[in-house]
């Protein structure tokens, strides 16, 4: 099978798990560390917790079903599915009251796919699509605020560059990664941007999630330390810590993941090669 066509399958499966409302299907369409970002409520769900984020969605949403209407190959390793979703509004949705009536919104997943599977999917939709056959003045001020909020969602090219830039500075020359209490929040904050915005640049600007973000960027500093002479009164674990792991095996699965060898053996390498 080839790359679009293993792209084009899991995209399938993908959706038939959600509109199935089966929940453990949904995570196997995932890889074993694979995340979900939900750019609207800026919630970020990796591994299993995936299961528990889409019975919750069952259970608020029985009837829900998407459709694709749209869809591009791969752009830069990215996959974007545009679809619609329908369903009745029996549950408050975004803060919204609930009216009964059958509705429905438009939204896009960009996926990342690796060997078949989805590495990250980072979900937009637009709320104001819902908001269509809904009276404003049923609102209450902070429901209306609330709608504000999500409708302000897309950056601007010099607002992603910008972005892009503070956040280069912030992780990479501040070493802002080797802070193992780091989150996309409280990045987020100190950068003076929402998380949702944060989320969307270093998912079309990197093709990752923020986790995977950070960890490649501790890697990448795990590495230059284990080649370094200097570093050999260092153990591993302790360079791990060092970078912003705060445990072992969080260091060795993301060493394992993106540098496809162990911390030692690295090591054993470059001093051989030395």
């Amino acid at each position: 099978m080839t790359r679009s066509a293993k792209r084009a399958d899991i995209v399938e499966r993908y959706m038939g798990a959600w509109n199935a409302q089966d929940a453990q299907a949904v995570r196997r369409c995932f890889t074993p560390d694979g995340c979900y970002i939900d750019s609207v409520h800026e919630q970020e769900i990796v591994g299993d917790d995936i299961i528990a984020y889409c019975e919750e969605s069952f259970e608020r949403y029985p009837d829900m079903h998407y459709e694709i209407i749209n869809r591009t190959g791969s752009l830069g390793g990215t996959t974007a599915v545009q679809w619609i979703m329908r369903g009745k509004d029996i549950e408050p949705i975004f803060n919204l009251p609930a009216t009964g009536d059958n509705v429905s919104f438009v939204g896009v997943d960009f996926l990342i796919v690796r060997r078949g599977r989805i590495q990250t999917c980072t979900s937009y939709y637009d709320v104001s699509s819902l908001q269509r056959g809904t009276d404003r003045a049923r609102l209450s001020a902070e429901q209306g605020q609330a709608l504000d909020k999500y409708e302000r969602t897309r950056l601007s090219a010099t607002a992603v560059h910008d972005i892009r830039r503070n956040l280069e500075g912030m992780i990479i020359a501040e070493r802002g990664y080797a802070n193992p209490e780091l989150s996309l929040g409280s990045l987020a904050q100190r950068m003076g941007i929402s998380p949702t915005y944060l989320s969307q640049v270093i998912n079309r600007e990197f093709q990752m999630s923020f986790r995977d973000f950070v960890n490649r960027r501790r890697v990448a500093a795990a590495q230059a330390m284990l080649r370094d002479p200097a570093g050999t009164g260092q153990s591993v674990l302790q360079i791990g810590y060092a970078v912003g792991f705060n445990s072992a095996s969080a260091f060795y699965a993301a060493f394992q993941r993106f540098a496809r060898t162990t911390p030692l053996n690295y090591r054993k390498r470059s001093s051989q090669a030395g």
